[in-house]
């Protein structure tokens, strides 16, 4: 008996070490994986010549001037969550002197011929700045990784010659058609590409490059993009190839739609490039607006397998919408949805999260406080300090918007907009993260301006539980804004929808990751729901 109490004893010992060193080793990763985690940071090459502070026009300011300018732009990003900043060095030409793909300034007379940021990149070079190695250095000086980005097939400006390539200009052939950009079913175009990436990465001292396919995706002719998955998988292959000419490892990274169905679709197939070990990060996003809060990295993972070492990191632009139309007023990020975002990617299992086209100084919002005062604040100084960690972002408030995928496998089919009466309710799926143990979770629900939208009485459930009404969010009655202006950005949600109701689910009731909210009208007239999204504090 007292063998079997020694042995009993030797026994639980052991298990109760495997289990000390099995919870440690857990913590220890999941550590290790949020000490990795941060913000990648794209800044296009428009970002480059706009933002910067030269304080007055580029031609009345010295070259050293010029340099001071760069290096206060990319200080902002100093001592942030931003660990790598991306910089774009072209759209259909070039930003810097190349031999490969044309510069801007290559036209008869580049200070009558050139105009907008083009123009702000020759004056640049004409003081004998080059602007990508000042900023390169820089972004080390400030411990921060420097990448290049190469748009893949932009789609701007593409009836505009002095801003194509000469490559496209003299060959209309190697175009999808006359006004679109390159066909990669040529081999002549995958090739002037990968001469171009290998011209950029002997010339600067970067830790890796970002192929940018989601500027623009539409790669090859209609029913080619099946035959295209090899090609591009086999020009992957030579990408990897020339990165591993240089002295040091560069990292290569992919962005794409925001599923691997979708970029099979368009000839893209990132799941290959990493089993293949030729990426080491997907960013997975949206074409433009809407920034996507249900990117499902899970599904990644799952089909490129555990044993890749391949980063996925979600990719955020600067602004949503709920309804599939270019036309409709988008809302601005802000660091609630930002929080969002990146609790989304992060507790599916993302490595990192990506940013494109928060290049600006201020990413401004509005509110309306008790006594109907306006409030703005900046809240690009907070994403850019907080938006990159789980442990940053965990427990404070955060909004989750009802999205889209664009593109898509087929027709986009977003959720809204809604048309509801009493006979028709609507239901939703949305994806909110963990489930909120404490706090606040509350449904807001955007309408248009039909007749009675005012006085509209709605009921709404989640997960089947009714939810309480609270008061309407508080509306701006002074200000005004243009509602036909189409690129106007809202900085609160009452400049996009008309009315914005507010329902508060019982904690309890909730689910981690989707949550199921049901929309029912109890009053006569039909209203449209145009926005949905849920705050959780």
């Amino acid at each position: 008996m007292k063998r079997f109490k020694t042995k009993l004893l030797t026994i639980l010992i052991i298990i109760s070490s495997l289990s000390f060193y099995y919870c440690w080793d857990v913590r220890k990763i999941d550590k290790d994986h949020e000490e990795a985690q941060g913000i990648i940071l794209n800044l296009p090459a428009d970002a480059l010549v706009n933002c910067p502070k030269w304080g007055a026009d580029i031609d009345s300011i010295s070259a050293q001037q010029t340099i001071y300018a760069l290096h206060e732009f990319i200080d902002q990003y100093a001592n942030t969550q931003v660990n790598k900043l991306f910089f774009n060095v072209n759209y259909l030409r070039s930003c810097y002197e190349s031999e490969v793909m044309t510069p801007y300034w290559d036209v008869p007379n580049p200070s009558t011929d050139m105009t907008d940021w083009p123009k702000k990149f020759w004056k640049v070079h004409k003081k004998g700045v080059d602007l990508f190695e000042i900023c390169i250095q820089r972004t080390r000086d400030n411990k921060i990784s420097p990448w290049l980005s190469f748009r893949m097939n932009d789609h701007h400006y593409r009836e505009d010659p002095t801003r194509l390539n000469k490559l496209m200009l003299t060959n209309p052939e190697l175009r999808l058609s006359p006004k679109e950009s390159f066909d990669y079913g040529n081999a002549k175009v995958r090739d002037y590409y990968k001469a171009f990436i290998e011209e950029a990465l002997g010339k600067y001292d970067v830790d890796g490059i970002e192929l940018d396919w989601m500027r623009t995706f539409y790669l090859f002719k209609p029913g080619e993009e099946e035959n295209g998955i090899e090609l591009l998988n086999e020009f992957m292959r030579d990408i990897r190839e020339i990165s591993k000419k240089q002295d040091k490892n560069i990292q290569v990274a992919v962005r794409v739609p925001v599923t691997p169905a979708i970029g099979r679709k368009y000839g893209l197939d990132a799941v290959a490039w990493a089993k293949y070990g030729l990426v080491d990060i997907i960013i997975p996003s949206n074409y433009w607006y809407p920034t996507n809060l249900d990117i499902p990295v899970e599904t990644w993972k799952a089909e490129i397998g555990a044993n890749s070492s391949c980063i996925i990191a979600p990719g955020a632009d600067l602004a949503f919408r709920c309804v599939e139309d270019w036309r409709t007023i988008v809302m601005h990020n802000s660091i609630e949805t930002m929080r969002a975002f990146a609790v989304n990617a992060y507790s599916r299992g993302a490595g990192a999260v990506y940013l494109f086209n928060h290049f600006d100084w201020v990413i401004d919002k509005w509110t309306v406080d008790e006594d109907g005062e306006k409030v703005v604040s900046n809240d690009k100084p907070v994403i850019i300090n907080e938006g990159g960690k789980m442990e940053t972002v965990r427990g404070k408030p955060r909004i989750h918007v009802l999205t889209f995928a664009s593109p898509d496998t087929g027709k986009i089919e977003a959720k809204l907009p809604r048309l509801i009466d009493k006979e028709n309710t609507a239901t939703f799926e949305i994806y909110t993260g963990p489930k909120p143990v404490t706090g606040k979770y509350i449904v807001r629900i955007g309408l248009d301006s039909l007749n009675g939208f005012h006085d509209a009485v709605f009921n709404v459930s989640v997960n089947g539980t009714k939810a309480n009404q609270l008061g309407d969010l508080l509306k701006d009655t002074v200000s005004s804004i243009d509602k036909t202006n189409q690129i106007h950005v809202a900085k609160n949600l009452t400049e996009v929808a008309e009315r914005v109701m507010q329902f508060e689910a019982r904690a309890k009731i909730l689910n981690a990751g989707y949550n199921t909210i049901e929309v029912g009208l109890e009053s006569n007239m039909k209203q449209k729901v145009i926005w949905l999204e849920v705050y959780i504090h």
